[in-house]
């Protein structure tokens, strides 16, 4: 067994100050210390962790609808030497340090690696059984966060993990706070999009779901609850048909709309509305008789991989990609991101060419992206909804429902 020992080592001196409960968590002080940081490999476990913390709460003191310079700040210049450091210390970790790492780089929209998503959460799963966690409900409360976390960083756990799940919750669902239970299903939801879910964590999500029902829920939650059951539930939840009206619209949108009326299109009242999703899109037309909506994304749909520096979706928008294309199987989900809409509007070349792509389109869910003077509807994969396999777990069987009914 690894021992786990979180405490700072002596030469950890000028990193060890830099902890979450800063007076001042300013953008410019956070800056200042940056800039002061020693090199972060051999540092101790609590200081490498309480530096993780420290963006995490400067986030959330944050003012700004979209903190982009804290996140920014921690990509460029703390982001790689900090996962290098972490990486052979992580099972070392304690198990509560483990899970809250998960919620650190959720807020930072800083994807980890693929290879490093595994070690941390077979980690995790090794230290569930262990003496020294045997703390039935904390764990249990943190492995919601958890769960939101690693859906919202669009990494799907291994099967050592998801094994120890349901395990992990026996006797403790009614206990969970009302937001965690929220926070556990929508995460599940947004896995079920990634991969399939076992039937056990699958049987776990109707749980949570089941308990979710009986609590007062705020709208928020309600909304997570509510997109879970869509995903992983036979019995509807209350306020499904709930609609998220007069979105805001950007310059960008306004002007890359325009555009396609002027090429054409038109956007028919209505036709951009998912009742059943609870949402609608910045943009809806019929082309070729087939219906395309459109969403022009901005930076809160992205997260950073931190492996190639790419950006990526997030969970929050695979899963309403795959609930958008559940809610019209016929229809197709064009997704452009700022930048490339950026380059469309400045190039008439490649706007031509996206307006030739749109013509012939295929049901699905597809990113618009632009290589080498070339216009690419890349598809946005999802799997299919736990409702739609003709295989579902015993708890649903039992039900005796069919989808849809």
């Amino acid at each position: 067994m690894v021992k786990e020992d979180n405490s700072d080592k002596s030469s950890d001196k000028g990193l060890s100050s830099f902890w979450y409960g800063s007076q001042d968590l300013s953008l410019e002080i956070l800056t200042e210390q940056v800039a002061a940081l020693p090199p972060l490999a051999g540092k101790g476990r609590n200081s490498l962790f309480n530096l993780l913390l420290t963006f995490e709460k400067a986030i959330e003191q944050s003012s700004q609808e979209w903190p982009a310079p804290i996140i920014d700040l921690w990509r460029r210049k703390v982001s790689s030497n900090w996962f290098a450091a972490v990486d052979p210390e992580l099972p070392r970790f304690g198990l509560n340090h483990q899970l809250k790492m998960l919620e650190c780089l959720a807020a930072l929209n800083n994807c980890p690696s693929e290879e490093f998503s595994q070690k941390l959460f077979l980690s995790v799963a090794s230290k569930l059984d262990t003496p020294s966690s045997q703390q039935p409900l904390e764990n249990a409360q943190n492995l919601c966060m958890a769960l939101r976390a690693s859906g919202v960083l669009g990494r799907f756990p291994p099967e050592a993990f998801l094994q120890k799940l349901q395990p992990a919750f026996v006797g403790q669902i009614p206990k969970l706070e009302k937001h965690k239970i929220a926070s556990a299903v929508w995460g599940l939801a947004v896995h079920s999009v990634l991969n399939p879910l076992p039937g056990g964590v699958l049987d776990l999500a109707n749980a949570l779901i089941d308990e979710a029902k009986t609590r007062k829920l705020s709208p928020m939650q309600a909304h997570m609850v509510n997109h879970a059951c869509k995903r992983l539930s036979l019995e509807k939840a209350a306020d499904s048909q709930t609609v998220i009206c007069n979105p805001t619209t950007s310059p960008v949108e306004k002007k890359f709309f325009k555009l396609l009326n002027d090429a054409g299109f038109e956007n028919p009242e209505g036709l951009n509305v998912l009742p059943q999703t609870g949402t609608q899109t910045d943009y809806a037309s019929w082309i070729n008789r087939k219906r395309v909506l459109f969403e022009l994304d901005g930076p809160s749909h992205f997260l950073r991989d931190s492996a190639n520096n790419s950006l990526i979706y997030n969970g929050q928008t695979r899963l309403m990609s795959a609930l958008i294309c559940e809610e019209d199987p016929t229809a197709a989900l064009v997704r452009i991101n700022w930048g490339v809409a950026q380059q469309l509007l400045e190039n008439k070349k490649l706007f031509l060419m996206f307006i030739t792509a749109l013509r012939y389109s295929r049901p699905g869910a597809f990113a618009i992206k632009v290589r080498e003077n070339e216009v690419l509807m890349s598809p946005i994969p999802y799997a299919q909804s736990p409702l739609s396999r003709p295989t579902i777990s015993a708890r649903l069987k039992s039900a005796q429902l069919s989808p849809g009914s």
